[in-house]
Order: C-alpha cells, then structure tokens, then sequence
C-alpha cells in the first residue's frame, strides 16, 4: 500500500511529520517504527496521554534509543520499515472498521514493527508491548491477538 493511498486522520498526518523531524535529529537513514512512536507521543492528543499515563514518554523513548542506537540499518531499510509500520496501521483501522488510520492504530501497529525499534524501546522503558495494547483499547491480551489474526486472514465467528 503506497503512503500517499492511506487514509491517515489530521493528527496521523501531523504524527508522521513529526516522525520525520525525530528521524531526522537522530541523523537515521529514514524512518523506522521508533521514530513513529515519537511522533504520536510528541503530536499530543489521547493516544499520546494514553501512552504517558503508563510511562512511554517521548523523552525515555528517546532516551532508550540513545543508550542502544544500532547504526547497522543500510540505506531506506529504515524507510521500508517505517512504512511497513503504517501500512499494518491501515490494516489495523480497517480491521476496527475505522475510516482513518488514527495515532492509536500507528502506536499499535509500532509494537510489531519488523524493525523492532519501538517494542525494544517501551521494553527498556520498563512497560510491556502487551500493557500498551491494553491501555490503548485492547481490553484483553487475546484482543492484540484477535486483532493480529483477522489482519493475517482468520476469522472469527
């Protein structure tokens, strides 16, 4: 799914821009699921509350990846997983029935980035991938579950 065919809501828009300038501070080589994460915390709004009432800031994420940077990634693999990142946020909008990817999407979807970036940081941070799915309306862990099982293609009756 090409970026420019998304359906991303007004703060989706603005968190990915967001994300641009914080992979752009770090000197990154594009934009991976970290640099997503830091533009829906720093783009405000519920998800961002959300996400700092347990602890994931923008300043520890950023923290976190300081302290770890891995300078290994090659030219535009962090691009790919950026937008890898936002197109499994569509996927999980259009599994909600959502009519636009919202920032919770996006947060949700950085969890499971292939590039691993955002779910090292919460780790580091001392939250779990599995709370930050909850605090963000997954009542349940077989929710993230569910959710990851409809996007691969299993029904539920």
């Amino acid at each position: 799914m090409a970026i420019e065919t998304l359906r991303l809501s007004s703060h989706s828009r603005r968190a990915v821009q967001l994300a641009c300038q914080e992979a752009d501070a770090a000197g990154a080589r594009g934009v991976a699921s970290e640099h997503l994460l830091l533009g829906v915390l720093r783009s405000g709004g519920s998800t961002g509350s959300a996400l700092e009432a347990i602890g994931v800031s923008a300043d520890a994420v950023r923290k976190c990846l300081t302290d770890a940077t891995d300078a290994t990634a090659t030219a535009g693999e962090e691009d790919v997983a950026g937008r890898a990142v936002l197109a499994q946020a569509a996927e999980i909008a259009n599994a909600r029935s959502a009519r636009y990817v919202d920032p919770e999407h996006i947060a949700l979807a950085t969890l499971d980035g292939e590039d691993g970036g955002a779910a090292r940081a919460v780790t580091a941070i001392g939250v779990t991938p599995a709370s930050v799915r909850e605090r963000l309306g997954c009542s349940e862990a077989a929710e993230g579950i569910r959710t990851l099982d409809l996007l691969h293609g299993k029904q539920y009756m």
